[in-house]
């Protein structure tokens, strides 16, 4: 065992590059700067935290796309206390949930969960599927029970028990929507778990979902979950990390032992602040390009980032890559209630329309509110998106938006990581076996852990814990996380 000087000494003199400021890229740094180790952490663009983000809607702070998180998550609870924000974890109330259609919005059933009822003779599903579609769901009570694990596509198991009406009126909807997904990409144990076990138990697909009444509980941030992006910034300071925005990765390759890190900053100071502190070196060339050399090296990017970084290292196992939609945010009189959500079907501009609450202190009528409208593909002009998102909120509503009854208005284009994709966790162990196959290397992000934030901090910690432990600890370290690996291979087939 070596002494504890000599890990001091180690830990010390690893020099660390996290490509990607990502929330797993923030948290992939911290963990590293923790037991003393050199670290760099680089951001393409010149705002950290990517999948959360918050703006301001004329006085409030709203965060723009991802606003809560699976509760229970122990590792993202451990780290919110740990940065300061614990104190600020607050429970979301359940939201009451729509779905529209052709004759217009209906609201779900009470329970459901995905849309899928746990009573097929809830007058709520007649209003959504019809009789014909009631009589066709309630055979679900009357078929076999499925095999444990027998089917985890989400569509083909809710199409099977409860029919086509069900299956596209009530469920596809809140996929796309909530996970960004359809429902025959989604999988039932990812998204809820343990509900193939509890088929099996009860006899159906409507007892299952009955059966997991109280699950799914959900947290956020007083405040907004992009705080959580500022105040790991601010423990990155803390412990010495340098920081670099702007300061995009054109090449990344291995060199010996170690790693070559080629980034683009045209501008000379950034390039100087780039080599303070870490072992690098000017290119000489008009880019003002950078070398940096790592001994290890954690790619937090989204998954085309990543095959393009490491395309010259090894053969990565396809990744999916996330799905860009505009997003809309409006306060005024929206007529939309806080913790209402409406999922738009058919093919119409939006997946997803849904009310939030204004501060009491800041509201400025007793109907204010805000409407976050998350529109189907990206790149639209601001005009466009503001157009399109006031026609899903009137159809949302049922009625026209008065002019001037929107006092502010902010549009975005944010790229999600689906949740609870089908073969996500496969393609998942297909690229760690592909990037631990490679000395001081990780791969962290929603790319490989999923969407939910629990979920990529919880993966992004224990990534990082292995590589770190490789670093400190060398060849027993392997052995360990060797033999663990194997165990888990085992415990999986």
């Amino acid at each position: 065992m070596p002494d504890p000087s000599d890990l001091i000494s180690r830990a010390q003199s690893t020099r660390v590059v996290v490509i990607g400021g990502s929330v797993a890229g923030l948290v992939a740094a911290l963990e590293c700067a923790k037991v003393g180790m050199d670290v760099t952490l680089l951001e393409a663009t010149g705002r950290l935290g990517d999948e959360v983000e918050g703006v301001d809607l004329d006085g409030v702070s709203v965060d723009v796309a991802v606003d809560s998180f699976a509760a229970g998550a122990t590792a993202l609870r451990a780290l919110l206390h740990d940065v300061g924000l614990g104190s600020r974890l607050r429970p979301v109330v359940e939201p009451s949930r729509a779905v529209g259609g052709a004759d217009g919005v209906h609201p779900l059933p009470a329970g459901a969960v995905l849309g899928i009822p746990a009573n097929a003779w809830d007058p709520a599903v007649r209003r959504i599927v019809g009789w014909r579609g009631v009589w066709r769901a309630y055979l679900d009570r009357l078929r076999p029970p499925l095999t444990i694990g027998h089917q985890r596509n989400l569509g083909a198991l809710v199409r099977t028990r409860m029919g086509e009406r069900v299956a596209e009126r009530m469920v596809a909807p809140v996929t796309r929507g909530v996970l960004g997904l359809e429902p025959d990409r989604v999988d039932v144990e990812a998204v809820a778990p343990g509900l193939g076990t509890a088929l099996t138990r009860t006899g159906s697909l409507a007892g299952a979902i009955d059966a997991l009444q109280g699950q799914g509980a959900r947290e956020t941030i007083e405040g907004g979950v992009a705080a959580l992006a500022d105040a790991l910034a601010d423990a990155l300071a803390t412990h010495a990390v340098r920081v670099l925005r702007d300061a995009p990765v054109t090449e990344l390759a291995r060199d010996g032992d170690h790693w070559r890190i080629l980034l683009d900053i045209p501008d000379e100071a950034a390039s100087r602040d780039a080599a303070e502190g870490t072992d690098a070196e000017q290119t000489g060339n008009d880019t003002a390009a950078t070398v940096l050399r790592a001994d290890v090296v954690v790619v937090a990017t989204g998954a085309p980032d990543a095959g393009r970084l490491l395309s010259g290292t090894i053969d990565l196992p396809a990744l999916a890559s996330p799905a860009a939609h505009d997003v809309v945010l409006l306060r005024g009189d929206v007529a939309l209630a806080p913790g209402h959500q409406v999922f738009p079907g058919g093919s119409g501009g939006a997946v997803l329309v849904e009310g939030i609450a204004v501060p009491e202190a800041e509201r400025r009528s007793a109907a204010e509110a805000i409407a976050r409208i998350v529109l189907t593909g990206s790149g639209r002009a601001a005009a466009d998106a503001l157009s399109d998102a006031l026609h899903a909120l009137a159809d949302a509503v049922g009625s026209a938006i008065p002019p001037g009854a929107v006092s502010a208005s902010v549009h975005r284009s944010v790229s999600r990581a689906a949740e609870g994709e089908l073969d996500q966790r496969r393609r998942a162990d297909d690229v760690r076996v592909a990037t631990r196959s490679v000395p001081g290397l990780a791969l962290v992000g929603a790319a490989i852990a999923g969407g939910d934030l629990g979920d990529v901090v919880a993966d992004a910690i224990a990534e990082v814990g292995r590589i770190r432990r490789r670093a400190l600890w060398g060849d027993e370290a392997v052995a360990v996380d060797d033999a663990g690996d194997s165990a888990a291979s085992g415990a999986g087939s």
